[in-house]
């Protein structure tokens, strides 16, 4: 599993993260976890975007199954 992270955090940062892999064959699976908000694509495409409430002591993992967009 790989993370993506800002190098130095800060309040009221928006941020972008973008991330290259290799795919080789199986399935393939994106888990995202987020502070407020995220959309998460594929060479272009939407795979899922969701709103969360920032709660200190609840927090949610979104997976999706990307396989069938590599």
């Amino acid at each position: 599993m790989n993370f993506i992270w800002l190098e130095k955090e800060e309040k009221n940062t928006y941020a972008q993260f973008k991330a290259a892999f290799d795919y080789k064959s199986g399935e393939a699976k994106l888990s995202v976890s987020a502070d407020y908000k995220y959309e998460a694509y594929i060479n272009g495409v939407l795979l899922s975007n969701c709103q969360y409430a920032d709660l200190p002591f609840y927090k949610s993992v979104d997976s999706v199954d990307i396989t069938s967009f590599l």
